[in-house]
Protein backbone atom coordinates (compact mmCIF):
# COMPACT_ATOMS: atom_id res chain seq x y z
CA UNK A 1 0.00 0.00 0.00
CA UNK A 2 1.58 3.13 -0.93
CA UNK A 3 2.95 5.45 2.56
CA UNK A 4 0.52 8.12 1.64
CA UNK A 5 -2.63 6.34 1.21
CA UNK A 6 -1.82 4.49 4.23
CA UNK A 7 -1.74 7.65 6.11
CA UNK A 8 -4.80 9.03 4.63
CA UNK A 9 -6.41 6.06 6.27
CA UNK A 10 -4.42 6.24 9.43
CA UNK A 11 -5.91 9.75 9.81
CA UNK A 12 -9.72 8.19 9.06
CA UNK A 13 -8.95 6.14 11.88
CA UNK A 14 -7.98 8.02 14.62
CA UNK A 15 -10.77 10.88 13.60
CA UNK A 16 -13.30 8.06 14.42
CA UNK A 17 -10.97 6.65 17.06
CA UNK A 18 -10.21 9.79 18.86
CA UNK A 19 -13.82 10.49 20.91
CA UNK A 20 -13.15 14.56 21.16
CA UNK A 21 -13.83 13.75 16.98
CA UNK A 22 -15.77 10.67 17.14
CA UNK A 23 -18.46 12.25 19.55
CA UNK A 24 -18.94 14.71 16.85
CA UNK A 25 -19.40 12.89 14.22
CA UNK A 26 -21.42 10.42 15.70
CA UNK A 27 -23.90 12.77 17.57
CA UNK A 28 -24.41 14.87 14.31
CA UNK A 29 -25.37 12.13 12.31
CA UNK A 30 -27.86 11.00 14.72
CA UNK A 31 -29.27 14.23 15.03
CA UNK A 32 -29.46 14.28 11.32
CA UNK A 33 -30.41 10.84 11.04
CA UNK A 34 -33.71 11.55 13.31
CA UNK A 35 -34.32 14.94 11.74
CA UNK A 36 -35.09 13.57 8.48
CA UNK A 37 -36.71 10.58 9.99
CA UNK A 38 -39.55 12.77 11.90
CA UNK A 39 -39.51 15.60 8.84
CA UNK A 40 -37.94 18.20 11.27
CA UNK A 41 -35.91 21.23 10.11
CA UNK A 42 -32.16 21.01 10.25
CA UNK A 43 -30.58 23.64 12.69
CA UNK A 44 -27.09 24.54 11.18
CA UNK A 45 -26.78 27.24 13.73
CA UNK A 46 -27.11 24.73 16.78
CA UNK A 47 -24.35 22.28 15.02
CA UNK A 48 -21.50 24.63 14.32
CA UNK A 49 -21.99 26.34 18.13
CA UNK A 50 -22.30 23.49 20.16
CA UNK A 51 -19.78 21.50 17.62
CA UNK A 52 -17.25 24.43 18.48
CA UNK A 53 -17.66 25.04 22.13
CA UNK A 54 -17.86 21.29 23.12
CA UNK A 55 -14.98 20.50 21.26
CA UNK A 56 -12.60 23.42 22.92
CA UNK A 57 -14.28 22.18 25.91
CA UNK A 58 -12.85 18.89 25.83
CA UNK A 59 -9.71 20.07 24.86
CA UNK A 60 -9.82 21.88 27.79
CA UNK A 61 -11.22 19.28 30.02
CA UNK A 62 -9.21 16.59 28.63
CA UNK A 63 -11.70 13.71 29.81
CA UNK A 64 -10.10 12.92 32.91
CA UNK A 65 -13.10 12.30 35.29
CA UNK A 66 -15.29 14.92 32.82
CA UNK A 67 -17.34 11.35 32.26
CA UNK A 68 -18.55 12.08 36.08
CA UNK A 69 -18.56 15.57 35.83
CA UNK A 70 -21.16 15.71 32.70
CA UNK A 71 -23.77 13.35 34.19
CA UNK A 72 -26.04 16.19 35.46
CA UNK A 73 -25.68 17.63 32.09
CA UNK A 74 -27.01 14.22 30.85
CA UNK A 75 -29.68 14.00 33.24
CA UNK A 76 -30.76 17.62 32.46
CA UNK A 77 -31.11 17.15 28.69
CA UNK A 78 -33.30 13.70 29.68
CA UNK A 79 -35.35 16.15 31.46
CA UNK A 80 -35.97 18.12 28.70
CA UNK A 81 -36.83 15.32 26.58
CA UNK A 82 -40.68 16.32 25.40
CA UNK A 83 -43.69 14.60 27.94
CA UNK A 84 -40.91 12.02 28.43
CA UNK A 85 -41.13 10.14 25.62
CA UNK A 86 -39.23 6.93 26.21
CA UNK A 87 -39.57 5.82 22.74
CA UNK A 88 -37.92 9.06 21.22
CA UNK A 89 -35.19 8.73 23.62
CA UNK A 90 -34.65 5.14 22.97
CA UNK A 91 -34.57 5.45 19.22
CA UNK A 92 -31.84 8.75 19.41
CA UNK A 93 -29.89 6.12 22.17
CA UNK A 94 -30.34 2.90 19.92
CA UNK A 95 -29.12 5.09 16.79
CA UNK A 96 -25.96 6.35 18.59
CA UNK A 97 -25.45 2.40 19.86
CA UNK A 98 -25.41 1.02 16.32
CA UNK A 99 -23.81 3.75 14.78
CA UNK A 100 -20.94 2.95 17.37
CA UNK A 101 -20.96 -0.55 16.81
CA UNK A 102 -20.57 0.08 12.79
CA UNK A 103 -17.97 2.14 13.24
CA UNK A 104 -16.16 0.44 15.58
CA UNK A 105 -16.34 -3.16 13.22
CA UNK A 106 -15.12 -1.19 10.13
CA UNK A 107 -12.61 1.36 11.20
CA UNK A 108 -11.14 -0.93 14.71
CA UNK A 109 -11.93 -3.79 14.37
CA UNK A 110 -11.94 -5.17 10.61
CA UNK A 111 -7.64 -3.38 10.63
CA UNK A 112 -6.94 -5.49 13.20
CA UNK A 113 -8.73 -8.30 11.63
CA UNK A 114 -6.55 -7.67 8.60
CA UNK A 115 -3.20 -7.31 10.25
CA UNK A 116 -3.49 -10.40 12.78
CA UNK A 117 -5.90 -12.55 10.62
CA UNK A 118 -7.86 -13.68 13.26
CA UNK A 119 -11.90 -13.24 12.95
CA UNK A 120 -12.72 -13.88 15.78
CA UNK A 121 -11.59 -9.99 16.97
CA UNK A 122 -14.83 -7.99 16.48
CA UNK A 123 -16.43 -10.14 19.30
CA UNK A 124 -13.29 -9.71 21.35
CA UNK A 125 -13.43 -5.69 20.72
CA UNK A 126 -17.02 -5.92 21.22
CA UNK A 127 -16.67 -7.51 24.71
CA UNK A 128 -13.55 -5.09 25.97
CA UNK A 129 -15.05 -2.12 24.51
CA UNK A 130 -18.01 -3.09 27.22
CA UNK A 131 -15.48 -2.61 30.08
CA UNK A 132 -12.79 -0.14 28.71
CA UNK A 133 -12.89 3.46 29.81
CA UNK A 134 -10.60 5.50 27.66
CA UNK A 135 -10.75 8.45 25.14
CA UNK A 136 -11.18 6.66 22.42
CA UNK A 137 -14.12 4.48 20.16
CA UNK A 138 -12.89 1.62 22.03
CA UNK A 139 -14.82 2.56 25.02
CA UNK A 140 -18.54 1.93 24.23
CA UNK A 141 -19.88 3.38 27.52
CA UNK A 142 -17.93 6.89 26.67
CA UNK A 143 -18.49 6.81 23.28
CA UNK A 144 -22.08 6.03 23.26
CA UNK A 145 -22.50 8.75 26.76
CA UNK A 146 -20.77 11.99 24.40
CA UNK A 147 -22.22 11.27 21.03
CA UNK A 148 -26.24 10.57 22.48
CA UNK A 149 -25.66 13.71 25.02
CA UNK A 150 -24.49 15.61 21.69
CA UNK A 151 -27.39 14.96 20.15
CA UNK A 152 -29.82 15.10 22.90
CA UNK A 153 -28.59 18.78 23.28
CA UNK A 154 -28.99 19.07 19.26
CA UNK A 155 -33.00 17.80 19.82
CA UNK A 156 -34.21 19.33 23.14
CA UNK A 157 -32.34 22.59 23.33
CA UNK A 158 -31.71 23.80 19.86
CA UNK A 159 -31.61 27.40 20.24
CA UNK A 160 -27.85 28.20 22.04
CA UNK A 161 -28.54 31.80 22.48
CA UNK A 162 -31.01 31.60 24.79
CA UNK A 163 -30.68 31.59 28.60
CA UNK A 164 -31.62 28.29 29.05
CA UNK A 165 -28.19 27.27 27.16
CA UNK A 166 -26.22 29.73 28.32
CA UNK A 167 -26.50 28.63 31.54
CA UNK A 168 -25.94 24.76 30.19
CA UNK A 169 -22.55 25.73 28.65
CA UNK A 170 -21.51 27.59 31.70
CA UNK A 171 -22.03 24.65 33.57
CA UNK A 172 -19.83 22.73 30.83
CA UNK A 173 -17.51 25.12 30.96
CA UNK A 174 -17.43 25.19 34.82
CA UNK A 175 -17.23 21.24 34.46
CA UNK A 176 -14.23 21.65 32.31
CA UNK A 177 -12.64 23.97 33.98
CA UNK A 178 -12.89 22.42 37.26
CA UNK A 179 -11.61 18.84 35.57
CA UNK A 180 -8.27 20.55 34.71
CA UNK A 181 -7.85 20.79 38.26
CA UNK A 182 -7.10 17.20 38.83
CA UNK A 183 -5.28 16.66 35.21
CA UNK A 184 -2.29 14.18 35.75
CA UNK A 185 1.08 16.04 35.23
CA UNK A 186 4.33 14.97 33.72
CA UNK A 187 6.82 13.58 36.00
CA UNK A 188 10.21 15.40 35.58
CA UNK A 189 13.04 13.65 37.00
CA UNK A 190 15.39 16.34 38.80
CA UNK A 191 18.14 18.79 36.57
CA UNK A 192 20.92 16.75 36.12
CA UNK A 193 23.28 17.28 32.66
CA UNK A 194 26.99 16.89 33.83
CA UNK A 195 29.19 19.01 30.82
CA UNK A 196 31.64 16.40 30.36
CA UNK A 197 29.91 13.67 27.94
CA UNK A 198 30.48 9.93 26.69
CA UNK A 199 31.66 9.69 22.97
CA UNK A 200 29.90 6.10 21.97
CA UNK A 201 29.81 5.41 17.83
CA UNK A 202 26.06 4.85 18.19
CA UNK A 203 23.37 4.24 20.22
CA UNK A 204 20.42 1.93 19.23
CA UNK A 205 16.94 2.26 21.19
CA UNK A 206 14.56 -0.40 20.83
CA UNK A 207 10.86 0.49 21.69
CA UNK A 208 8.77 -2.14 22.54
CA UNK A 209 5.36 0.04 22.17
CA UNK A 210 2.74 -0.35 24.55
CA UNK A 211 4.86 -2.72 27.08
CA UNK A 212 3.23 -2.53 30.20
CA UNK A 213 6.08 -3.30 33.03
CA UNK A 214 4.10 -5.61 35.57
CA UNK A 215 3.19 -7.85 32.70
CA UNK A 216 7.03 -7.66 31.13
CA UNK A 217 8.03 -8.54 34.74
CA UNK A 218 5.61 -11.64 34.76
CA UNK A 219 6.11 -12.86 30.99
CA UNK A 220 8.71 -16.10 30.23
CA UNK A 221 11.14 -13.70 29.16
CA UNK A 222 14.86 -15.95 29.07
CA UNK A 223 16.54 -13.15 27.34
CA UNK A 224 15.45 -10.06 28.61
CA UNK A 225 15.91 -12.11 31.90
CA UNK A 226 19.68 -12.79 30.93
CA UNK A 227 19.83 -8.53 30.11
CA UNK A 228 18.39 -7.70 33.80
CA UNK A 229 21.73 -9.86 35.08
CA UNK A 230 23.96 -7.80 32.26
CA UNK A 231 23.40 -5.08 31.91
CA UNK A 232 22.10 -1.70 33.90
CA UNK A 233 18.20 -2.81 34.50
CA UNK A 234 15.79 -0.09 36.10
CA UNK A 235 13.74 -2.91 38.16
CA UNK A 236 10.85 -0.01 39.44
CA UNK A 237 10.78 0.75 35.47
CA UNK A 238 10.79 4.54 33.97
CA UNK A 239 6.90 6.34 34.19
CA UNK A 240 5.61 8.07 30.96
CA UNK A 241 4.00 11.20 30.44
CA UNK A 242 0.49 12.60 30.42
CA UNK A 243 -1.15 12.02 28.13
CA UNK A 244 0.13 8.21 27.63
CA UNK A 245 -0.26 7.86 24.15
CA UNK A 246 2.31 6.44 21.37
CA UNK A 247 2.82 10.01 19.52
CA UNK A 248 3.03 11.97 22.86
CA UNK A 249 5.46 9.97 24.17
CA UNK A 250 7.60 9.66 21.42
CA UNK A 251 7.75 12.75 20.95
CA UNK A 252 8.96 13.48 24.19
CA UNK A 253 11.47 10.91 24.16
CA UNK A 254 12.88 12.76 21.15
CA UNK A 255 13.03 16.32 22.74
CA UNK A 256 13.27 15.68 26.44
CA UNK A 257 10.14 18.05 26.74
CA UNK A 258 6.99 17.36 27.86
CA UNK A 259 3.91 17.09 25.38
CA UNK A 260 2.11 20.54 26.42
CA UNK A 261 5.49 22.32 25.73
CA UNK A 262 7.02 19.77 22.49
CA UNK A 263 3.34 20.49 20.93
CA UNK A 264 2.36 16.55 20.68
CA UNK A 265 -0.84 15.75 23.00
CA UNK A 266 -2.34 12.98 21.36
CA UNK A 267 -2.36 10.81 18.51
CA UNK A 268 -5.16 12.72 16.21
CA UNK A 269 -4.75 16.10 15.50
CA UNK A 270 -1.69 18.38 17.04
CA UNK A 271 0.72 21.19 15.64
CA UNK A 272 3.53 18.77 15.08
CA UNK A 273 7.16 18.69 16.79
CA UNK A 274 8.02 22.11 17.29
CA UNK A 275 10.98 21.69 18.98
CA UNK A 276 14.68 20.79 19.06
CA UNK A 277 14.84 17.44 18.88
CA UNK A 278 18.17 14.54 19.26
CA UNK A 279 17.47 14.26 15.11
CA UNK A 280 18.37 17.41 14.71
CA UNK A 281 21.64 17.54 16.72
CA UNK A 282 22.68 13.81 15.15
CA UNK A 283 22.43 11.50 12.01
CA UNK A 284 19.48 9.41 12.88
CA UNK A 285 17.26 6.81 11.22
CA UNK A 286 13.58 6.08 12.61
CA UNK A 287 12.00 3.07 12.12
CA UNK A 288 8.08 2.07 12.56
CA UNK A 289 4.66 1.68 11.44
CA UNK A 290 3.06 4.90 9.41
CA UNK A 291 2.22 7.10 13.09
CA UNK A 292 6.46 7.49 13.13
CA UNK A 293 5.47 9.76 9.95
CA UNK A 294 2.82 11.68 12.99
CA UNK A 295 6.34 12.75 14.90
CA UNK A 296 8.95 13.52 12.28
CA UNK A 297 9.80 16.53 10.10
CA UNK A 298 10.58 16.74 6.85
CA UNK A 299 14.39 16.64 6.90
CA UNK A 300 14.54 13.79 8.97
CA UNK A 301 15.31 10.38 7.62
CA UNK A 302 12.65 7.75 9.14
CA UNK A 303 11.49 4.21 7.38
CA UNK A 304 7.97 2.95 7.39
CA UNK A 305 6.60 -0.95 7.50
CA UNK A 306 3.15 -1.25 6.21
CA UNK A 307 0.88 -2.96 8.93
CA UNK A 308 -1.51 -4.08 6.09
CA UNK A 309 1.38 -5.97 4.29
CA UNK A 310 2.97 -7.40 6.88
CA UNK A 311 0.76 -7.61 9.93
CA UNK A 312 2.55 -9.43 12.66
CA UNK A 313 5.72 -10.06 10.71
CA UNK A 314 6.10 -6.20 10.21
CA UNK A 315 8.72 -6.48 13.26
CA UNK A 316 11.01 -8.80 11.84
CA UNK A 317 10.96 -6.58 8.54
CA UNK A 318 11.81 -3.49 10.69
CA UNK A 319 14.88 -5.55 12.24
CA UNK A 320 16.06 -6.50 8.86
CA UNK A 321 15.75 -2.73 7.80
CA UNK A 322 18.01 -1.66 10.72
CA UNK A 323 20.18 -4.74 10.15
CA UNK A 324 21.08 -3.34 6.79
CA UNK A 325 21.84 0.12 7.94
CA UNK A 326 23.45 -0.54 10.96
CA UNK A 327 25.92 -2.70 7.93
CA UNK A 328 25.43 0.47 5.43
CA UNK A 329 24.73 3.64 7.01
CA UNK A 330 26.74 5.75 9.41
CA UNK A 331 23.97 7.00 11.55
CA UNK A 332 24.95 7.37 15.07
CA UNK A 333 21.22 7.10 16.33
CA UNK A 334 18.72 4.15 15.41
CA UNK A 335 15.22 4.48 17.08
CA UNK A 336 13.14 1.30 16.17
CA UNK A 337 9.45 1.26 17.53
CA UNK A 338 8.26 -2.61 17.53
CA UNK A 339 4.75 -2.72 16.91
CA UNK A 340 4.09 -6.39 17.75
CA UNK A 341 2.94 -5.86 21.64
CA UNK A 342 0.97 -2.56 21.51
CA UNK A 343 -1.15 -4.26 18.40
CA UNK A 344 -2.13 -7.71 21.10
CA UNK A 345 -2.87 -5.54 23.61
CA UNK A 346 -5.41 -2.92 21.85
CA UNK A 347 -7.07 -6.17 20.00
CA UNK A 348 -6.70 -8.43 22.66
CA UNK A 349 -6.40 -6.56 26.10
CA UNK A 350 -2.81 -6.34 28.13
CA UNK A 351 -4.04 -8.50 30.65
CA UNK A 352 -4.71 -11.19 27.88
CA UNK A 353 -2.47 -14.96 26.72
CA UNK A 354 -2.11 -13.00 23.38
CA UNK A 355 -0.74 -9.84 24.81
CA UNK A 356 2.41 -12.51 26.61
CA UNK A 357 2.78 -14.14 23.49
CA UNK A 358 3.45 -10.94 21.76
CA UNK A 359 6.31 -9.96 24.28
CA UNK A 360 7.42 -13.82 23.98
CA UNK A 361 8.03 -13.05 20.30
CA UNK A 362 9.48 -9.85 21.05
CA UNK A 363 12.11 -11.71 23.59
CA UNK A 364 12.67 -14.22 20.80
CA UNK A 365 13.64 -11.08 18.13
CA UNK A 366 15.74 -9.19 20.21
CA UNK A 367 17.85 -12.38 21.22
CA UNK A 368 18.56 -12.95 17.76
CA UNK A 369 18.99 -9.62 17.34
CA UNK A 370 21.88 -9.58 19.77
CA UNK A 371 23.36 -12.44 18.84
CA UNK A 372 23.51 -10.87 15.16
CA UNK A 373 25.02 -7.88 16.30
CA UNK A 374 27.73 -9.85 17.62
CA UNK A 375 28.51 -11.94 14.72
CA UNK A 376 28.90 -9.11 12.53
CA UNK A 377 31.46 -7.36 15.54
CA UNK A 378 29.12 -4.10 16.00
CA UNK A 379 28.45 -5.16 19.78
CA UNK A 380 31.49 -3.00 20.33
CA UNK A 381 31.34 0.68 20.91
CA UNK A 382 27.33 0.48 20.69
CA UNK A 383 24.93 1.03 23.58
CA UNK A 384 21.13 -0.98 23.15
CA UNK A 385 18.70 0.66 25.20
CA UNK A 386 15.32 -1.29 25.34
CA UNK A 387 12.84 0.66 26.61
CA UNK A 388 8.64 1.50 26.26
CA UNK A 389 6.85 4.56 25.11
CA UNK A 390 3.82 3.75 27.79
CA UNK A 391 1.63 0.66 29.15
CA UNK A 392 -1.50 -0.32 28.75
CA UNK A 393 -5.08 -0.97 30.86
CA UNK A 394 -7.08 -3.46 29.65
CA UNK A 395 -6.85 -2.92 25.65
CA UNK A 396 -6.62 0.78 25.88
CA UNK A 397 -3.90 3.93 27.37
CA UNK A 398 -4.30 7.76 28.04
CA UNK A 399 -5.72 8.42 30.89
CA UNK A 400 -3.27 7.45 33.18
CA UNK A 401 -5.46 5.65 35.61
CA UNK A 402 -3.73 2.76 36.62
CA UNK A 403 0.65 2.21 37.20
CA UNK A 404 -0.12 -0.72 34.18
CA UNK A 405 -0.61 2.63 31.92
CA UNK A 406 2.50 4.90 33.39
CA UNK A 407 5.27 2.24 34.12
CA UNK A 408 7.79 0.85 31.29
CA UNK A 409 10.61 -0.95 31.43
CA UNK A 410 14.16 0.17 30.45
CA UNK A 411 16.94 -1.34 30.02
CA UNK A 412 20.63 -0.17 29.36
CA UNK A 413 23.26 -3.13 27.77
CA UNK A 414 26.88 -2.46 25.92
CA UNK A 415 30.34 -1.73 27.02
CA UNK A 416 30.95 0.54 30.13
CA UNK A 417 27.70 -0.23 31.33
CA UNK A 418 27.29 -1.63 34.91
CA UNK A 419 25.50 -4.98 35.56
CA UNK A 420 23.95 -3.05 38.50
CA UNK A 421 20.03 -3.20 39.22
CA UNK A 422 18.52 0.42 39.81
CA UNK A 423 15.95 1.37 42.42
CA UNK A 424 15.02 4.62 41.31
CA UNK A 425 12.52 5.32 38.83
CA UNK A 426 13.21 7.90 35.79
CA UNK A 427 11.23 9.68 33.17
CA UNK A 428 11.21 8.32 29.97
CA UNK A 429 12.08 12.22 29.27
CA UNK A 430 15.25 10.99 30.86
CA UNK A 431 16.19 9.48 27.75
CA UNK A 432 16.74 12.42 25.28
CA UNK A 433 19.64 14.04 27.55
CA UNK A 434 21.04 10.59 28.47
CA UNK A 435 21.46 9.75 24.41
CA UNK A 436 22.77 12.96 24.09
CA UNK A 437 25.56 12.34 26.85
CA UNK A 438 26.06 9.18 25.53
CA UNK A 439 26.59 10.57 21.90
CA UNK A 440 29.11 13.36 23.16
CA UNK A 441 26.04 15.67 21.53
CA UNK A 442 24.80 19.12 23.17
CA UNK A 443 21.74 18.89 24.75
CA UNK A 444 18.33 19.71 23.58
CA UNK A 445 17.40 23.11 24.09
CA UNK A 446 13.88 22.39 25.96
CA UNK A 447 15.00 19.02 27.00
CA UNK A 448 14.01 18.40 31.25
CA UNK A 449 15.43 15.78 33.70
CA UNK A 450 18.41 14.50 34.17
CA UNK A 451 21.40 12.07 32.21
CA UNK A 452 21.38 8.32 33.62
CA UNK A 453 25.17 8.80 34.25
CA UNK A 454 25.36 6.01 36.90
CA UNK A 455 24.59 3.04 34.46
CA UNK A 456 28.10 3.66 33.71
CA UNK A 457 31.35 1.57 35.13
Amino acid sequence: MDVWMEKFLERIIYLFNTIDTYFLISGIFCYVAFSFLLAMPINFTSIIVYSLFLYAMFKLGDFYLYYSFMIPVFIYLFYLIPNFDIILFSGLLLTSIVFFYLSQFFLYSVPYMIILKDITLPFRIIVNSMITFAPTSSSAIMSIFFSSMLTMLLFFQPNPLNYNSAGLLGFILAASLLNRLFLPKTFQSGDFKPEERRNVKRVIYLNIDGCRHDRFNQANLPFMRYLEQNSAYFKNGAITVYRALTNPAFAAILTGATPKENGVMDNNFHSGLKLEALPDLVDTILYGNIHIKDITKPNWTSKVVSLPKYGVKSDDVLINMLKEDLLNNKARLFIADLSDVDIAGHAYGSESKHYIKALQRIDNRIEKFFNWLKINKLDKDTIVIIGSDHGQAGMEHSYMFAKSEKYVPLIFYGEGIKHKVIDYIPSIMDLNLTISYILGLKYCKSAKGRVLSDIFD
